[in-house]
């Protein structure tokens, strides 16, 4: 089987929203209660991962088949817009980001189980990396729950550091780890 990694178009939308919906690693669904408009929201907001300019998306797809087994997809953000919507950024310093103030903040990394362990969240997480420095963004943000120890170590591996490890938006303790591009975090 050849797997190739490739720019997420519109045919890919379906994918993109169900591996959000699946949400693993995640200890609530607070999707669970939502409306038919809440839902249409929430498609458009993935389907923004395709086309606009200050986010992007991935798949990893079986070149032959078109089967797609992985995905990921981020945002390029800027401190002063998540400094009041993050309760992380009460406790930490804006310091640890570029003086620009942008970062890439993954939103979601997912791979089929059938294929984990083979390196593929490591080549998407490289391919967004990538595309960052190609758009002079000085830093990759992400975060996970602090139950999930083997993302903690992927991304350490990675290059990335601890920068909190707390609740966010809710009682959960996450773990939220920045990797600076072009040097260490």
């Amino acid at each position: 089987m050849m797997l190739r990694v490739r720019k997420a178009e519109e045919h890919d939308l379906n994918f993109l929203v169900w591996i959000d919906i699946k949400d693993e690693g995640v200890s609530s669904s607070y999707m669970a209660n939502w409306t038919d408009e809440a839902w249409a929201a929430h498609r458009a907001q993935i389907a923004a991962y395709i086309s606009s300019d200050n986010k992007m998306a991935y798949v990893t797809e079986d070149a032959h088949s078109q089967r797609r087994i992985a995905g990921i997809y981020a945002d390029i953000l800027h401190v002063r817009d998540v400094v009041g919507r993050w309760r992380m950024f009460q406790t930490i310093s804006t310091d640890l980001f570029p003086a620009d103030g942008r970062f890439c903040a993954i939103f979601q990394l997912w791979v089929d189980p059938a294929y984990r362990r083979q390196g593929l969240g490591s080549q998407l997480k490289q391919r967004v990396a990538d595309e960052a420095v190609r758009r002079q963004v000085g830093a990759i943000y992400t975060h996970t729950e602090a139950v999930n120890e083997h993302v903690i170590a992927l991304n350490k591996k990675l290059g990335y550091a601890e920068i909190y490890r707390g609740p966010m938006w809710d009682d959960i303790e996450r773990v939220a780890l920045l990797k600076r591009l072009g040097g260490a975090a």
